[in-house]
């Protein structure tokens, strides 16, 4: 969150979840493409994320979209860090309104 105050940055560590389950990050998280591929989605690339690179971010998007190519992405991109976009909340919520439509 280089891009935000240190204020911001001490706000954003308090609503963290300290007891969210290890479980998260190591669990089988593939998709189904019959299941998953069926509804819209949209993907909000953060260009100034160090914790996941937008080199890493176009692969994820590139392997959802291979699986199911009938149902691509909505992609937009915000200069922001990875969780940046917390304090830009109506700049995401114009992105996800238009990727609504």
């Amino acid at each position: 969150m280089a891009d935000v105050s240190d204020e911001q940055f001490r706000a954003f560590l308090n609503i963290l979840q300290p007891d969210e389950s290890i479980a998260v990050m190591t669990a089988d998280a593939r998709v189904d493409a019959g299941t998953w591929g069926t509804i819209a989605r949209a993907y909000i690339r953060l260009t100034g994320d160090r914790s996941l690179p937008v080199a890493m971010q176009d692969r994820l998007i590139a392997e959802a979209d291979a699986l199911t190519p009938g149902n691509p992405y909505d992609v937009h991109t915000l200069d922001t860090s990875h969780a940046g976009f917390v304090f830009r909340a109506d700049e995401v919520a114009a992105l996800l309104d238009r990727a609504a439509i």
